[in-house]
């Protein structure tokens, strides 16, 4: 499956490791992460914002999900959960449990979008393996 990875990059990035654990188990799972980069600050980033802003909505209306960790608020990752709607893609948004995130993301009731919290790397591996095996409808 091809995977859009959201996470904050410009917004913040104290959630950085959490994003690595989320890129590195997909990939574990044999899934194509279009966005590694989201985890790996090594990688750099492109200041062509123009050459972003293509790039990001060609990947997204190629992929098959978009996983986003919301925890951090980012009008990036908004934008690429609300993108990813309007291009009836399925979100999952996963939050560190006890951050208040968005209530444009909690309260969204679309079908398409599933948000958990979780409170361990244990209960997030879970929740996105059992995601995975039983994508929403």
């Amino acid at each position: 499956m091809k995977i859009y990875f959201a996470g904050s990059i410009t917004g913040g990035r104290n959630y950085q490791s959490v994003y690595k654990v989320i890129v590195d188990y997909l990939k574990h799972l044999g899934h194509t992460v279009l966005t590694e980069h989201v985890a790996y600050p090594s990688q750099g980033y492109i200041k062509d914002y123009q050459k972003v802003f293509k790039s990001d909505m060609l990947m997204l209306y190629n992929c098959d999900l978009l996983i986003a960790e919301v925890s951090c608020p980012s009008t990036g990752v908004g934008y690429e959960v609300a993108s990813a709607l309007y291009l009836d893609k399925p979100v999952l948004c996963l939050f560190k449990e006890g951050v208040e995130i968005s209530s444009l993301i909690k309260g969204n009731t679309s079908k398409l979008i599933n948000v958990y919290s979780y409170s361990s790397e244990t209960e997030l591996l879970r929740i996105i393996k059992r995601y995975l095996n039983e994508p929403p409808e």
